[in-house]
């Protein structure tokens, strides 16, 4: 089969597509990549490259309340990584959350439960203040999420009048444009859990009356709504007539539209081989693509006088096998196929068009989901000062924040495909190219960006790439990320927790579950008009050409 990306400008006639199921065991692969410097397809929101950072567990170990600072490594990589949007204060934690005891002498504020009446109070030692000034410190801006499920409208106008109106006076640098009202309430909760949720109705209502309140205080924000096409064989949203029903009631009025559904595979069982499950996670890239796509033809649909107008944001998105340490997958968030998984994702949000906002979840952990984590064996208690390090995906990100343009640019790629059988909430994919490539401009046209992902298990792609509207001269600079295999890692990994368990990880049966060796290798090559390049198996390469 022959890949050809949205951002395709040779339209070509009815192609025989093969699909090859052994296709990620091969030793050697050919591709063809064609770049048309010439077209520019869009300019590429500086939005789409967000990270979440919760409030809870001092912001998940950012901030060190004995010493009343961030977390140095911390400050420093997120920094170096340069995510234009930081999401606070969650996640699900925000439909509980009350702002107000997180301001102030942190003495004061009271202990607060995560969820009422479950767990644990904790001191909200992490809060507004905190937040503003850490996107400030990082050269990031907020977007908070308003709580829509035991919140009032009084309380986010309340909010953003703290935000906008009086920390803004001092700091211009903190106000806030992006506010989204609720997450995830369309998730009805499961026998014996107690969790909030609305129905659409009652939810396009509440979201009238918060924004309502909040552009009182200030017209020139910008509110989103929550919404979620169900992808693959999840239903996280229990509500088949969600979107339908927001669009209809609400699309004259809102200014983005929430989507979770850059999780993937979610939920994979223990029993799925090794091969199967990072087969599905690298071929579901394409599920996900598709289903950004039909939620663009339903705003397009149900809100037609403005779709131009309204964006898809999806404001959670990770590399998710499971989320609990007694499954054998949760672990597998942190390696090298998780971060070819980050990068594909990040080239998906970049060539859809109506794709506006994205943020990684999330940029600290202790445990598991993360782009920033904790050396393995580190024992945690939540109170002291950690040493933080970048994991695979970091690098990824990295890529797309550092190390590419401002105006993507038609580009046409020609590859083999391969199949998944599906795992977890991913039904079985056909046709996922083994390389994707995506390639951007400069802001002044003088460089042409190119990043390239090469998710073959055992292959090299030898690749003839040839350049249009572009005439490089010199070298350009290369960066690839690689390791020994998919499960290879870079040292962050399992902490020890008082009262917590884990299973034995789902082992490569190459062995590279044990391998700390990614790294990103620095490197040159002549490129001309047309040159070969030969794409090392499991990588992600980036590619910086001057003129």
């Amino acid at each position: 089969m022959r890949y050809q990306p949205r951002s395709n400008f040779w339209i070509s006639g009815a192609l025989l597509f093969w699909v090859v199921f052994p296709v990620l065991g091969r030793e050697t692969e050919t591709a063809t990549v064609e770049i048309d410097a010439r077209r520019i397809v869009r300019e590429i929101p500086k939005e789409l490259f967000g990270v979440n950072t919760p409030w809870r567990w001092n912001g998940t170990l950012l901030w060190i309340p004995a010493t009343l600072e961030y977390n140095a490594d911390v400050l420093r990589h997120t920094k170096a990584l340069a995510p234009s949007l930081v999401r606070f204060p969650g996640g699900t934690l925000a439909d509980y959350y009350d702002w107000r005891k997180g301001i102030g002498p942190q003495k004061r504020r009271p202990p607060t439960s995560i969820v009422p009446g479950t767990g644990k109070p904790e001191i909200p030692t992490y809060g507004t203040d905190e937040a503003l000034e850490f996107a400030r410190r990082i050269g990031a801006r907020l977007l908070i999420v308003v709580n829509c499920g035991t919140g009032t409208p009084e309380m986010a106008a309340e909010w953003v009048r703290y935000i906008n109106v009086l920390k803004a006076a001092e700091h211009p640098e903190y106000r806030v444009t992006y506010w989204e009202i609720g997450n995830e309430l369309y998730h009805k909760p499961g026998p014996g859990q107690d969790r909030v949720h609305l129905t659409p109705e009652a939810y396009a209502r509440r979201w009238l009356r918060f924004e309502k309140a909040m552009r009182a205080v200030d017209p020139d924000i910008r509110i989103g709504a929550i919404g979620l096409h169900n992808l693959g064989a999840g239903r996280f949203n229990s509500f088949p007539r969600w979107n339908e029903t927001i669009l209809r009631s609400i699309g004259d009025r809102i200014d983005f539209f929430s989507q979770h559904n850059g999780y993937a595979p979610v939920a994979v069982a223990d029993h799925v081989p090794f091969e199967r499950g990072y087969r599905t996670l690298l071929a579901s890239t394409k599920l996900i693509e598709e289903n950004l796509a039909t939620v663009t033809a339903q705003i397009e649909r149900w809100a037609p006088k403005r779709a131009d107008r309204i964006p898809i944001a999806v404001t959670e998105w990770a590399p998710l096998f499971h989320a609990f340490p007694r499954f054998k997958w949760t672990d597998h968030s942190k390696t090298l196929g998780s971060a070819l998984f980050t990068a594909s994702m990040l080239r998906t949000f970049v060539e859809s068009p109506q794709v506006g906002l994205a943020m990684h979840f999330k940029l600290t952990d202790p445990d598991f989901l993360y782009l920033l984590g904790i050396p393995e064996g580190t024992r945690v208690d939540k109170t002291a000062r950690y040493r933080f390090q970048p994991a695979p995906s970091y690098f990824a990100f990295q890529f797309f924040t550092r190390h590419f343009g401002e105006r993507l640019v038609a580009s046409r790629t020609e590859v083999a495909t391969f199949s998944a059988g599906g795992a977890g909430w991913i039904t079985p994919v056909e046709g996922a190219p083994l390389l994707e490539v995506t390639a951007s401009l400069s802001g002044d046209g003088k460089r042409l960006y190119l990043i390239a992902i090469n998710k073959s298990f055992s292959a090299a792609i030898q690749t003839s790439v040839r350049l249009r509207g572009f005439e490089p001269k010199g070298e350009a600079v290369t960066r690839t990320l690689t390791g020994s295999g998919l499960a290879a890692y870079t040292g962050t990994g399992r902490v020890i927790v008082p009262g917590i368990t884990y299973e034995d990880p789902i082992r490569d049966p190459k062995g590279s579950h044990r391998d700390r060796n990614v790294r990103v290798r620095l490197g040159k090559v002549e490129a001309g008009k047309v040159f070969e390049y030969r794409f090392p198996k499991h990588s992600v390469t980036s590619f910086v050409f001057s003129r």
